[in-house]
């Protein structure tokens, strides 16, 4: 069954050309091309909300942007590893 395509919000469009300028045009195109029916709404909001809402805006730079990214990545492997570590100990008792 065909999604309705719905007309794009501004925040959206700005997100789209984010997303494009951080990643690079094709890995983005290609993310969407390669979206099914379950993993499209999810590239659509994230590109409006994420990209276009949060990393549209105007008080930090993209090297700044991509540094705070980069830190809350680090900290949430460090965290997951910490529960899956808990989880094998106590999958032990």
């Amino acid at each position: 069954m065909a999604r309705k395509q719905r007309t794009k919000s501004k925040a959206f469009n700005d997100g789209l050309a984010m997303r494009k300028k951080v990643l690079g045009a094709d890995y983005v195109e290609k993310s969407f091309k390669n979206a099914d029916e379950f993993s499209s709404p999810f590239q659509e909001l994230a590109t409006e909300f994420a990209w276009g809402t949060v990393w549209t805006r105007p008080d930090l730079s993209l090297r700044d942007r991509s540094l705070i990214t980069l830190a809350q990545c680090i900290g949430s492997t460090a965290r997951m590893k910490s529960k899956c570590i808990c989880a094998a100990l106590c999958a032990m008792v």
